[in-house]
């Protein structure tokens, strides 16, 4: 997505929704200025990790959270617990399984 796209869609609501308080979660965690000047990047993982923390705080309402993984286009919960499914099933059909070797492959002690 285009930088001008993540400000309408996450910096300025979320900046709107805390008002005063934007200070107390982002502090020194700028957003990327406009145009492609050298610290984008290093400003937008500052910002992006502000963020992360703020939502982990419950500074933001669940529906501007809703709109930031919407945005972000987080995995659904169903295709996360899927994926959980799979790995700890995998994990489990390996356990007490140990890798056959050939016997023309193991080594003779002289």
């Amino acid at each position: 997505r285009r930088l001008a796209h993540v400000r309408a869609m996450l910096y300025d609501p979320v900046k709107q929704e805390l008002g005063n308080n934007y200070g107390q979660y982002f502090g020194k965690a700028r957003f990327a200025y406009r145009g492609n000047l050298p610290g984008t990047i290093a400003r937008m993982q500052s910002w992006l990790t502000a963020l992360s923390n703020a939502i982990s705080l419950r500074a933001l309402s669940p529906a501007l959270v809703a709109s930031i993984l919407r945005f972000i286009e987080a995995p659904l919960l169903d295709e996360v617990m899927d994926i959980e499914i799979a790995q700890r099933t995998k994990n489990e059909q390996m356990v007490g399984v140990e890798e056959k070797v050939p016997d023309s492959l193991h080594l003779e002690s002289k």
